[in-house]
């Protein structure tokens, strides 16, 4: 908050601090009136007036006694070297020094498409879960989670489930369910991208090639990716990683074509270090890569799991009406991506996984904000479309299993088939879903888990 406007009264004990840029006052009233009908208490000055006491010391008091502090961050803040919102910012973090490190207090929230790889804030922030909310339009998560962290339990479990990110590495605890740590790092490619990747678990080495929409951190204790992260950290020494323009890894697309992304996946593997013959896993779009790798380098690769993946993107189908829906899609993202309006995010990830419970719906619908920006999301969707390698498929001398869902509606199983039958001596698994990501309670996913482990045993 900025200090033109007149002092707050005196906080009540429990209550959100919210901390903002003039420029941002309008979102942080919605924000404010969102969490207030919600039942939580919320210090946000152009609502609690009371003129008398002196500015800097009240700001003190009420810093001191919050129990969360929630900055809010935008590209007005982004602008402004200096503003009284930065010594709120400071007071807070000075706070931390003296807190349990088990407890939640820092509740960063970003209302436009700011990177938070890149933002001009406190290290301290960027140790804790940011939220996305355009415009300051609040989610149900938000509320949800605040009314968690204001409980002794909750404010904790969410502390011990964190760990700092930065450029060196870092350890992050086991949440509940998982069964392995993961130890986050980066690497920059050639052309001075960072990539964020991580490792988890022993024994076989398996890297998965990077896919659309993940975080490393976020997918960690997710309901959409943490049954994943858990199968194979426990079955395999696994590594992933974000990739550019995504999630931790830097929000800038650069050159965005398989020469790229094949370039991207062999850094990681290098600096992994992993000195075995390797298990590829490829994703949807990361199967390309995988592909390209393993016709590259048949030496380096055991054996490549391909699941919902395709050799060629929507571009090179054939398919005009599919291809005049997909452009559509394209605007629509770099137009609406960061839109106070979900509608068009709900539309598009709905696709992904149909099947999907409510929550596991709103998760993805905010991975959408949390894990790229729209301009870079439009782009990646096109670099996608355009993709086409089935000239590799022959090439292929690597042990291959194809997996795809039966009515899968992002990729088509028709694509899955397309590698089964081009790459010699491939196995090919259809599996009972409609969902491009298995969820963790559906038939499929069980199946799907047997496969993977028998195939896994076998003697490349």
């Amino acid at each position: 908050m900025e200090p033109e406007s007149p002092i707050k009264s005196s906080p009540p004990p429990g209550a959100v601090f919210l901390s903002y840029a003039a420029q941002d006052a309008e979102a942080g009233r919605r924000i404010c009136e969102a969490l207030g009908a919600a039942g939580i208490e919320v210090w946000f000055d152009r609502s609690e007036l009371r003129g008398g006491d002196v500015w800097d010391r009240k700001i003190r008091e009420q810093i001191h006694q919050c129990r969360l502090f929630m900055p809010i961050i935008s590209a007005n803040t982004e602008a402004r070297v200096e503003g009284y919102f930065r010594r709120e910012w400071k007071l807070a973090v000075d706070r931390t020094h003296d807190r349990s490190e088990r407890v939640a207090f820092l509740v960063p929230v970003v209302i436009d498409s700011t990177p938070e790889q890149n933002a001009d804030v406190p290290d301290a922030f960027r140790h804790v879960q940011w939220t996305r909310l355009p415009s300051g339009e609040t989610s149900r998560g938000l509320i949800e989670r605040i009314r968690r962290l204001l409980t002794p339990e909750g404010s904790s479990e969410e502390n011990r489930a964190r760990a700092p990110v930065s450029n060196v590495a870092t350890e992050t605890p086991t949440p509940p369910g998982v069964v392995r740590r993961q130890r986050i790092q980066y690497v920059r490619t050639a052309d001075g991208t960072r990539l964020a990747w991580a490792q988890a678990g022993a024994g076989q080495p398996l890297v998965k090639a990077a896919n659309w929409l993940t975080h490393l951190e976020y997918d960690w204790t997710s309901p959409v990716w943490r049954h994943w992260i858990q199968f194979f950290s426990t079955h395999f020494q696994f590594t992933r990683y974000d990739e550019r323009g995504c999630g931790m890894s830097e929000w800038r697309a650069g050159a965005l074509t398989i020469e790229e992304w094949t370039a991207d996946l062999e850094l990681v593997i290098s600096t992994a270090q992993i000195d075995s013959p390797i298990t590829l896993l490829g994703i949807s779009q990361g199967a390309a890569a995988c592909i390209q790798y393993a016709v590259m380098h048949p030496e380096r690769v055991a054996r490549m799991i391909l699941y919902g993946g395709y050799a060629r993107g929507a571009f090179s189908r054939g398919d005009v009406t599919a291809q005049r829906a997909y452009r559509a899609m394209v605007e629509l993202a770099e137009t609406s991506w960061e839109a106070s309006n979900s509608t068009f995010r709900q539309v598009f990830t709905s696709r992904f996984i149909p099947g999907a419970t409510p929550e596991q719906l709103q998760w993805f619908n905010e991975l959408c904000t949390k894990s790229t920006a729209g301009a870079v999301a439009g782009k990646l969707l096109h670099a996608r479309a355009e993709l086409d390698i089935r000239e590799l498929l022959p090439r292929v001398r690597t042990p291959t299993l194809v997996l795809h869902s039966r009515n899968d509606e992002v990729v088509p199983i028709s694509e899955g088939q397309c590698l089964a039958t081009e790459i010699e001596g491939a196995e090919f698994v259809e599996l009972d879903s409609r969902n491009h990501v298995l969820l963790e309670h559906e038939p499929a996913w069980l199946r799907f888990q047997k496969e993977i482990l028998a195939f896994a045993r076998q003697e490349p």
